[in-house]
């Protein structure tokens, strides 16, 4: 882990702040963090959602997001809050049916040390690639590593959600 990556340190903090644990149901856990800017700032969304195994032979069934946060990307500040259950962006998802399932194939192998070094290797990437957009610049190499990272550990289930909160920085992950 690169001691110097903000943005690693600033997921750090949020997923173990107060206001986190305090919004949040135990029972969720929350997706990548996905940028966006606003009037040239860096911010974080997150979405925490609820897994759920019915029989230990399965996989874990994915659920709709309870809960979406929105950081300041330099100091982790919660600057948004949605409780989906009182404000719904998503009415036409239900909320009794699963979206996916846990794991998925392009993680399916990989053991939880593994996954979440490669995560941490990925949020430290965000430094970058939020620099690059901040720049209005798009550097293919540093998109294309970044994208097929990104989307190798995201879950696919929560991407339409994802890509409604931040379409700009989806379509710069266009390959």
């Amino acid at each position: 882990m690169s001691a110097d990556s903000r943005a690693l340190k600033v997921v750090n903090e949020f997923l173990k702040s107060k206001i986190k644990f305090q919004l949040t149901p135990l029972e969720t856990a929350p997706s990548l963090p996905v940028p966006i800017i606003i009037n040239s700032k860096a911010y974080l969304a997150f979405f925490f959602f609820i897994g759920k195994r019915l029989n230990k032979n399965e996989k874990i069934k994915l659920y709709r997001p309870l809960v979406k946060f929105v950081i300041d990307g330099n100091t982790a500040r919660v600057v948004n809050y949605v409780d989906y259950s009182v404000i719904d962006e998503f009415p036409e998802s239900d909320w009794q049916e699963p979206i996916g399932e846990f794991p998925h194939p392009e993680i399916a192998e990989m053991t939880l040390e593994n996954y979440k070094k490669n995560r941490n290797e990925l949020i430290e990437k965000y430094d970058e690639i939020i620099t690059d957009f901040l720049e209005n610049k798009k550097d293919e190499q540093l998109w294309g590593e970044f994208s097929q990272k990104f989307y190798q550990l995201c879950e696919p289930a929560l991407l339409p959600y994802m890509e409604k909160e931040s379409p700009s920085f989806f379509e710069r992950m266009k390959l």
